[in-house]
C-alpha cells in the first residue's frame, strides 16, 4: 500500500509517495533505519512506544535510529521516553504544515508550514538528525524547510499556544482554520491569547513570536493554512475522541497549578470535551 500526498493550488511541493506497513512486525528483516518519526494521535503514543521498544528488541529497526515525535500537544517525548527506557534517543519535533486527509490513504498539503526537530546532545544523533532536516528540505523553500533548532521547547509552547486556540475554536465552529481569522472573533482569540502567555510566563518560556503579538501570530498561521481543517474538527466530525487533553486542557491545568486566571482557555476547552464521545 501506498500513501498519496498531494498538494493543492495554494500550497507547494510534488506529490509524494509513502510505503504503509501493516504494523511495526513488517520491517522485520530490513536493515534498520536511521529515524523513526512518530505522528500518531497523542492518546496512541503510548502504544507507539510499546510497539517500538518490542521492535528494538527484535532489532526489526536496526541498531541506533533516533525516535522523533512530530505530534500536537505535550507530552509525547516522555511517554516515548518511557517507554523505550534510553534504548534510543527521543528527541522533540513539531510542524507547521498543514495537511488534510481526504481519503484513507490519500492527504492533500493544504498549507506550507516549517517543521523543527530538537538538537541532540550527541553527535551520531545529531548527524542523523541533520542528514534528515536536509533530505526533507530537498526541492521546498525556506517557509517549509526542516530545521534543526536548539531552541525547540519555546518551540513547542508556541505551537502549542496556536493549538490551544486554534483548534477549540475551529472545533466548536466546524470551520477551517481560515475561520479564525474573522473579525468578530478578535476578542476573544485575543483574550485565550492573553492568558495563554500569562502561563508561559509562569512555566518560564519565552514565546518565539518574532515581533509580532500572539492574537497577529496566530491568525498568521491561520492565514497560512486558511483551508486545512484541523485534526480536532476532523475527530468531532468523526465522532472521536480529540486531543483537547494534550492542549487546551494541559495548559488549564498549569494555569491552575500557578493561580492563573484562564476564563476563556477553559470555557474552550469544557466546549470541546462537551463534543466528545461519551463513553457511557
Amino acid at each position: 500500500r501506498e500513501v498519496v500526498l498531494r498538494a493543492d493550488a495554494g500550497a507547494r511541493g510534488a506529490i509524494a509517495q509513502v510505503q504503509l506497513a501493516p504494523g511495526l512486525g513488517a520491517v522485520a528483516g530490513r536493515d534498520g533505519f536511521d529515524a523513526v518519526l512518530v505522528t500518531v494521535k497523542h492518546r496512541d503514543t503510548a502504544a507507539v512506544g510499546q510497539q517500538l521498544r518490542a521492535a528494538l528488541d527484535r532489532g526489526a529497526l536496526g541498531p541506533h535510529p533516533a525516535v522523533v515525535t512530530v505530534q500536537n500537544g505535550v507530552g509525547n517525548v516522555e511517554i516515548l521516553r518511557d517507554s523505550l527506557r534510553a534504548a534510543v534517543p527521543v528527541l522533540q519535533g513539531l510542524t507547521y504544515s498543514g495537511v488534510g486527509l481526504v481519503g484513507p490513504l490519500d492527504a492533500l498539503a493544504t498549507g506550507p508550514g516549517r517543521t523543527f526537530i530538537e538538537l541532540a546532545q550527541d553527535a551520531a544523533t545529531a548527524e542523523t538528525v541533520a542528514c534528515l532536516a536536509d533530505t526533507y528540505s530537498q526541492g521546498l523553500e525556506p517557509a517549509e524547510a526542516m530545521v534543526v533548532s536548539d531552541n525547540v521547547q519555546a518551540m513547542l509552547w508556541t505551537k502549542l499556544l496556536v493549538n490551544s486556540v486554534v483548534n477549540p475554536l475551529a472545533t466548536l465552529l466546524d470551520c477551517p482554520n481560515g475561520g479564525i481569522t474573522a473579525p468578530r472573533l478578535d476578542r476573544l482569540v485575543a483574550q485565550a491569547c492573553a492568558e495563554f502567555e500569562a502561563v508561559a510566563q509562569a512555566e518560564g518560556v519565552r514565546l518565539e513570536l518574532g515581533d509580532k503579538p500572539a492574537p497577529e501570530f496566530v491568525k498568521d498561521v491561520c492565514r497560512a493554512t486558511a483551508t486545512n481543517a484541523c485534526s480536532m474538527v476532523s475527530d468531532v466530525r468523526a465522532g472521536r475522541p480529540t486531543e483537547i487533553e494534550a492542549m487546551t486542557g494541559f495548559v488549564t491545568r498549569r494555569a491552575a497549578a500557578h493561580g492563573v486566571q484562564a476564563p476563556a482557555l477553559a470555557a474552550l476547552y469544557h466546549l470541546v470535551l462537551a463534543l466528545e464521545p461519551r463513553g457511557d
